[in-house]
Formats: C-alpha cells, structure tokens, sequence
C-alpha cells in the first residue's frame, strides 16, 4: 500500500504488525519509484523456495569467487556448515595461522636506497612547494613525490 508522506510517496505492508501500525517498506521521491519497489516485495514474497536456495547457492558462488579474485581464502569452504562451536574456533585459528605464513611469504622485496639516491630525494624534497602537494593532492606526499622521483632517476 503506498500513501503520500509529505513530498514522499511511502510504502507501507498490507498487514499490521502485532503493535497495530503498518511496517515502513520505504519512501521514495515519486510514485512510481514507490511502485517499482512494491512489485519487487511482491517477486520476493512469492519466489518459491527452490528459487530462493538458487539465489542463495549463487550468492555464495559469487562471494567464493570474489574472495579468490582478490587474493583471499573463502572462510566458507575452511569450515562446515554443521560444525560445533570448537570446531569452528580451531578451523578459524587454522586460517588465521594459514594468513600470517602466507603474508610473510608474500613479503615486499624492495630495493634498498643508495646514499646518492638518498641525497637526491632529500634536494627534491625541499624543491617541492608544500602547499602547491596539498592543494594537489588534499594531504602532504612530498616525502613519496621525492623518494619516487629519486628512484627513478628523475
């Protein structure tokens, strides 16, 4: 049921609730976006429930995927769905110590600056103009401006 709320066009449940009010679906600019977000609520509130385990199995698929994407281990396939709470807590320590191996040997090999390279970022450092870096960039980065730079060859 959608009334008019002020400049607001809001959705309310057809039932009340046990407090007697109708419950808030929403407000929305106009009547038609209130619409559009009643015909969701009634996709949703007759999808069966073989559709609703679809949903739920591809929105797991896709968290898996998008954790293995950026690089992290889905917590999802490290523990059972049916697992006590003590296996839970040693699943979880075993991924916990499974990240820190994994972090140490992903550990940034980075080159170490020589004393010409060092001397040449510090005059760099003091070329650049302090509030010019943070008009540019909201915040001062001449430290990184210059070690970039100096590293380089610039």
């Amino acid at each position: 049921m959608i009334r008019k709320k002020g400049d607001e066009y809001c959705l309310y449940s057809k039932k009340k609730g046990k407090d007697g009010k109708r419950k808030n679906l929403g407000c929305y600019s106009s009547r038609a976006g209130a619409e559009k977000r009643e015909r969701e609520v009634q996709y949703f509130k007759h999808m069966g429930e073989s559709e609703m385990s679809v949903m739920k199995s591809i929105k797991a698929m896709v968290k898996e995927e998008l954790e293995e994407a950026m690089g992290k281990k889905s917590r999802a396939t490290k523990q059972p769905p049916d697992a006590t709470k003590a296996e839970k807590k040693a699943a979880n320590k075993r991924v916990r110590k499974a990240g820190k191996k994994e972090a140490e040997e992903q550990s940034l090999d980075e080159k170490e600056m020589t004393k010409p390279e060092i001397e040449k970022r510090d005059d760099i450092y003091k070329a650049l103009d302090k509030e010019d870096i943070v008009d540019r960039y909201g915040k001062d980065i001449r430290g990184a401006i210059a070690t970039s730079k100096a590293m380089k060859g610039k």
